[in-house]
């Protein structure tokens, strides 16, 4: 689907994902704790016991549910992933490194429908996809869905600071397509 039409995106905005599962959840019966950092999940023979939030106070669950990146949850968050486990996670090299935006624009979306660009200075081809090139009826009240794409080589982006990577999208965002 994403390579004959590309990405979608709800009507409602991507924020809308998260308030349905969060409204089905609440009617079954889950609770929520907002604006809380999780400093770890605690876990007693392989089985979760809740959480521990930065300020030092302990959220007893049966289940957790993690924002946090995948094998970060395993290495940083869980207090008992067995170290063969640990061991395996730390050998991953770093998956499809770079930065991949699901955008909603408000323009005239013309041809081609896959459009490259070679930035120079080392960096690799980036790639803006519009889904509406192929799929008119996928503009919605004048927004339409699109995707920047922007591989990056494994050592750079290994060696960039949460920082670096925000200016690294901020910069891919300001380029004029």
């Amino acid at each position: 689907l994403i390579h004959s039409v590309g990405p979608f995106y709800p009507v409602e905005g991507i924020g809308s994902i998260p308030r349905a599962l969060a409204r089905v959840a609440a009617k079954a019966g889950v609770e929520f704790q907002f604006d809380t950092r999780v400093r770890s999940i605690v876990s007693e023979q392989g089985r979760v016991r809740g959480v521990e939030t930065d300020q030092d106070e302990f959220l007893q669950a049966d289940a957790i549910v993690s924002n946090y990146n995948g094998i970060g949850t395993y290495l940083e968050m869980l207090n008992d992933t067995p170290s063969p486990a640990r061991q395996n996670l730390n050998k991953l090299p770093l998956q499809s490194p770079g930065a991949c935006a699901y955008l909603a624009v408000r323009s005239e979306i013309s041809p081609p429908y896959l459009r490259f660009q070679l930035p120079g200075n080392g960096e690799l081809c980036r790639l803006f996809v519009t889904p509406t090139v192929v799929a008119p009826e996928l503009e919605k009240d004048g927004w339409a869905p699109a995707r920047l794409i922007s591989p990056m080589r494994y050592d750079v982006a290994e060696g960039q600071s949460v920082a670096e990577q925000q200016a690294y999208l901020d910069r891919l965002l300001a380029e004029r397509w």
